[in-house]
């Protein structure tokens, strides 16, 4: 045979197996421990399956069981896995100051997120400096994109060629089919209307530690005219209506995302 013959391309197909190991990673990552029921639920997969997954994902060092209870979590070794992604820690290198003032101008918490395939994934948040949480996040926790502020920013401020792209992706891509609904459901015009308002909103958040409890307002960060993340402030949903918390806090919310975007291009 000719070395230089024309090799077919492979079938696009997903290895079952794979994702679901990476969305274990994801949910023990998202809620810091979990039991082996836990997991098995959160997952959405067998008892023994998560069982099976979860001690491969033992032996390679990347989750551990806790010796004091019967809880697995991440490792050290887990973060060599996003170790690529340097414009991430820059993102909050540059952000953290202003997140942080504008949590103190506002009360309440703020997170720096970023697309990671079919998720937005916290990289950065100041639960922990204000008393206005129910939870802390810690860097890792993802958030489905369609049922978030700050997907809906992320997908609002990217051109519709990108955006198209990755809705696609995201219909072919194994996330729940309430969130397939949510994108299936996306028209331009929702999009054109968070560009017109300058923001997107998410009421009463469901995908959190909190479900319910929480609404969230978020606005896109760049880099070189090219959206690298958003900045979502959180705030009660018992506490305020969407449109009250932005009246109330705009002009915050606009001079932290001017002061980060604005750095950013230093």
């Amino acid at each position: 045979m000719n070395e230089l013959t024309e090799i077919k391309p492979v079938k696009e197909q997903a290895i079952r197996s794979i994702s679901r190991a990476l969305h274990v990673m994801q949910a023990i990552n998202r809620h810091g421990s979990l039991t082996m029921t836990q997991i098995s639920k959160a997952v959405g997969i067998p008892y023994p399956t998560a069982c099976r997954i979860v001690y491969t994902l033992v032996k390679e060092g990347v989750i551990e069981r806790e010796t004091s209870r019967k809880h697995y979590r991440p490792t050290a070794l887990s973060q060599s896995l996003s170790s690529g992604y340097q414009e991430r820690a820059r993102l909050v290198a540059i952000a953290r100051k202003h997140i942080v003032k504008l949590t103190k101008d506002t009360g309440w918490p703020v997170s720096l997120s970023s697309r990671v395939g079919p998720s937005m994934v916290i990289q950065d948040s100041t639960h922990g400096i204000t008393t206005l949480t129910y939870s802390d996040y810690n860097a890792g926790y993802t958030l489905p994109i369609a049922a978030s502020a700050s997907g809906m920013a992320y997908l609002a401020f990217i051109d519709k060629e990108e955006r198209s792209e990755i809705t696609a992706q995201l219909q072919r891509s194994s996330i729940d089919e309430d969130e397939k609904r949510l994108i299936t459901n996306l028209q331009d015009i929702h999009f054109k209307i968070i560009r017109e308002d300058g923001y997107a909103y998410h009421i009463k958040n469901l995908h959190t530690k909190d479900p319910g409890k929480t609404s969230s307002i978020a606005v896109p960060l760049y880099q070189k005219d090219q959206v690298i993340g958003a900045m979502t402030l959180i705030f009660f949903s018992s506490a305020l209506r969407v449109k009250e918390a932005f009246d109330k806090y705009k002009t915050f919310i606009f001079e932290a995302q001017h002061k980060i975007n604005q750095d950013l291009e230093a």
